[in-house]
């Protein structure tokens, strides 16, 4: 009989016995051999050796924890000081995967240090420090440092610098380079320690030549202003281009900068303007500014105030105070951007609350004729005394001109002499002018040719046209006397 591959029942039953057995044989063999298939291609590998199976797995931990620690270290030091700085892993892992695997580990892992990365990248601060705290008396590097980082920053619990710098010298003297460079920060800002210089530039020169990408900027910037060591600006470029070629976006900004301003290299717009970029397309706001300037300035680029207000905008949106000055300028100036007032005072107005001074003079102005905010000139004494304060020349002439005035501040001639002679001394022409005029005219003082001849002389030296004027006129007054 002619046996068929799938039979009817009526056809299977009209079958003899040992047809029967046969084509039950058949398929139980066919189903044999998928199963042998399905067997090797899915289940691991035991021809392999137990040891490289138990490497494989320590070589996946090791991945992982390494991967953790690296996200732990960015979280503790970068969004805590630069919140705008996104944290970016080797690993190519996103965030999502990386809580994924914190999960994963808070609890499964048995190395102390791995839970308490998982638990610190899961928000249990607290959890955290406890496991890293056992870990570090155990002796992990690793753990101390981020201990001594939790201390740094304060994050979950105080602030405490001494113990920052204990956690970092702990590790730092395992060899562990990242906590070498912060406890040379440590030495060089004196936190946590008395300052040093020299025990600065002992642990940071040792991360440095651990290939350290910040130490090694770091080290550049001690070379550059000659603290712990004797200034040296052809060494302080070498650490900076080591630091750089590695993506450091710090030492790029500082070898732009070394290029630009030709300090232990040759001058040299075209590799400053490459080196800038490099930081700036990362998102480095220093960079970002610096490359506006160079676009402005049309330095190793052609000019372009369009491009200059592009980049200043970059880094004025990431809160740097030059930058949300030289965007306000540009857009009181109509340079690269449609002029808008409002939005000069907008972003002049933000540097100026961050400290910069030439922007608390220009608010200041703003107010004082109401250009993109309501004429205020009790404000505009406010914020040109801010200026003044700092030792801006133009401020101090002019809040000294606002108290000669008495405009927005009670009439007092010696407050006014006193701030027009400080701006007088920095070499402020209207200063030296308004100096000479108040001794000419005998206001708060009593008249003194000499004195008044002595400043209009020095703003002549400078054109001042009003001051030679009155240079003339003195002199036609003694020759009268005679």
């Amino acid at each position: 009989m002619k046996l068929k591959l799938i039979p009817s029942r009526s056809q299977f039953e009209d079958w003899s016995m040992p047809s029967k057995v046969g084509y039950i044989a058949f398929w139980l063999t066919v189903l044999g051999i998928l199963l042998t298939i399905i067997f090797h291609i899915t289940a691991p590998d035991y021809s392999k050796p137990m040891s490289e199976l138990i490497e494989n797995n320590r070589v996946l931990e090791t991945k992982n924890s390494k991967l953790l620690q690296q996200e732990v270290e960015c979280r503790l030091r970068y969004e805590q000081l630069e919140k705008t700085i996104e944290c970016r892993n080797s690993f190519d892992v996103t965030n999502d995967e990386i809580k994924r695997l914190a999960r994963k580990l808070e609890n499964a892992s048995k190395n102390l240090l791995v839970k308490g990365n998982s638990k610190f990248l899961l928000g249990k601060y607290d959890e955290a420090k406890e496991w890293w705290t056992e870990a570090a008396n155990q002796g992990n590097k690793y753990a101390q440092f981020n201990l001594g980082l939790l201390y740094d920053y304060g994050l979950g619990f105080e602030k405490n610098d001494s113990s920052a710098f204990h956690w970092y010298q702990k590790a730092a003297k395992q060899g562990y380079s990242n906590a070498q460079n912060s406890l040379g920060i440590s030495y060089l800002e004196g936190i946590g320690v008395s300052q040093n210089y020299n025990m600065a530039f002992h642990w940071l020169e040792k991360a440095a030549k651990q290939e350290n990408a910040k130490a090694q900027n770091n080290l550049g910037i001690l070379y550059f202003d000659g603290k712990g060591v004797k200034q040296d600006y052809n060494k302080a470029f070498h650490w900076f281009l080591k630091a750089a070629e590695q993506g450091y976006v710090n030492a790029q900004n500082s070898l732009g900068i070394s290029y630009l301003e030709g300090t232990g290299i040759s001058q040299n717009y075209n590799m400053a303007f490459h080196w800038l970029e490099k930081a700036a397309k990362l998102g480095y706001a220093k960079a970002q500014n610096n490359l506006g300037l160079m676009y402005f300035n049309g330095k190793g680029v052609k000019q372009d105030y369009y491009r200059a207000f592009h980049w200043y905008q970059k880094a004025a949106k990431q809160g740097h105070l030059d930058a949300q000055y030289n965007v306000g300028l540009m857009y009181f100036q109509g340079k690269g951007v449609k002029q808008d007032y409002d939005m000069a005072f907008h972003w002049l107005e933000k540097s100026a609350k961050q400290g910069f001074r030439e922007a608390q003079y220009n608010v200041g102005l703003m107010y004082y004729y109401g250009k993109g905010t309501e004429q205020d000139n009790g404000m505009a004494v406010y914020w040109f005394q801010k200026a003044a304060e700092q030792g801006f020349a133009n401020a101090q002439n002019n809040f000294g001109a606002m108290y000669f005035e008495g405009t927005g501040v009670e009439q007092d001639y010696e407050k006014a002499i006193h701030w027009f002679l400080k701006a007088a001394e920095q070499g402020y022409v209207n200063a030296q002018y308004h100096l000479g005029l108040v001794y000419y005219k005998s206001k708060g003082v009593e008249q003194d040719y000499d004195i008044a001849s002595k400043w209009f002389r020095k703003a002549a030296e400078q054109g001042d046209i009003k001051s030679i004027n009155y240079l003339r006129e003195i002199e036609s007054k003694r020759k009268l006397k005679k």
